[in-house]
C-alpha cells in the first residue's frame, strides 16, 4: 500500500509535465520553399514608425542565407517634419518562417532592415 501512495504524486507530475509540455507544442506547419517565390503581394499599404511600404506586387530580388528580398513596386516613403523622402526598398522574407515577413530600405548602399510586417496581410506567389 505504501508503493502504490508514492507512486501516485509521481504518476500525476509526470502526467502534468507531459499535458504542459504538449500544450506548447504547434502543429502548425510552415511552409518552406525549395526555389524562392517570384513575388510578394502585398495586399495593404503598411507602415512601420515614419517608414511607409506600398501595397501591390514585389518581385523578388536576392537571397541570402536567412532569408529572401522582395522589391518594392514603387519607393518606400519616409514621412518626417520635413517631408517626405523616397527610399528603395521592399520585403524580407525569413526563409526558415516564411510567414514572417519585415521592411527594408536600402541606406548608404546596404540593406536595412525596418520592423515586423508579419500581421501585414500578405501573399507569396
Amino acid at each position: 500500500m505504501k508503493h502504490l501512495l508514492r507512486a501516485v504524486p509521481r504518476a500525476a507530475v509526470l502526467l502534468a509535465v507531459t499535458l504542459l509540455l504538449a500544450s506548447c507544442a504547434s502543429n502548425r506547419a510552415v511552409r518552406q520553399f525549395e526555389t524562392p517565390p517570384q513575388s510578394l503581394e502585398l495586399q495593404e499599404r503598411a507602415s512601420k514608425g515614419t517608414l511607409h511600404y506600398p501595397e501591390g506586387t514585389y518581385t523578388f530580388e536576392s537571397e541570402d542565407a536567412t532569408g529572401y528580398y522582395y522589391r518594392a513596386p514603387r519607393s518606400v516613403r519616409q514621412h518626417s517634419f520635413g517631408g517626405s523622402y523616397p527610399h528603395d526598398g521592399g520585403i524580407f522574407v525569413l526563409k526558415s518562417d516564411p510567414r514572417r515577413i519585415r521592411g527594408y530600405i536600402v541606406l548608404y548602399g546596404e540593406r536595412r532592415k525596418m520592423g515586423d510586417l508579419s500581421d501585414t496581410r500578405h501573399e507569396l506567389r
